[in-house]
């Protein structure tokens, strides 16, 4: 197997994981969505998941990052900032207060 190869397969993956994990976190909030949920509704298994992403919080960090780079709910949020958001302090200034409503679940910002 080539390198690009390898490196589409684990891009492919992460965003598999990643979308199982924004389903789940959007349905149950970050307390509500344990590791086993969120791998079944990826389609992985736990230990695939931990390969990936070695904590729940920085897959929650992914997410948040990938929403907010893609447009997400709030369409230009990573444009209005004039570059894309890559480190966590850049994800956090992004965000409306804080990012667990102060109850373990994302508050929408919209």
């Amino acid at each position: 197997m080539t390198e690009t190869t390898r490196t589409l397969r684990g891009r492919a993956k992460r965003d598999q994981i990643r979308e199982g994990a924004r389903r789940t976190f959007l349905d149950r909030g970050f307390l509500g969505a344990g590791t086993d949920v969120i791998a079944a509704e990826a389609g992985v298994s736990k230990q695939t998941l931990y390969a990936y992403y070695p904590s729940k919080e920085d897959l929650l960090f992914d997410v948040l990052r990938d929403l907010i780079e893609s447009g997400g709910p709030q369409e230009g949020l990573a444009a209005a900032y004039g570059a894309p958001l890559g480190s966590e302090e850049e994800v956090r200034r992004a965000l409306p207060g804080d990012p667990a409503g102060g109850h373990g679940r994302i508050a929408p910002a919209f």
